[in-house]
């Protein structure tokens, strides 16, 4: 899955962690095929970049017995 799919699917879902919502100029760009390439260097890539990283990391130190360690 791709970073702007993943922005895509956290908008549509309404228990999202960030508080994300689909506007209406977010559905008009929907429609139209263009909101893809709107996210690009956007805040929310950004964001789910590092969330993903963070992920990461937790799980690799996890397994080492260190947790909560996102470094």
């Amino acid at each position: 899955m791709s970073l702007t799919d993943m922005v895509l699917a956290i908008k549509q879902d309404p228990k999202n962690p960030f508080g994300w919502t689909l506007t209406e100029q977010d559905k008009q760009d929907i429609a139209r095929g263009v909101f893809k390439k709107g996210l690009y260097g956007g805040s929310e890539i950004t964001l789910v970049k590092r969330a993903l990283k963070d992920f990461d990391a937790y799980v690799r130190n996890t397994i080492h017995g260190r947790f909560p360690d996102n470094s």
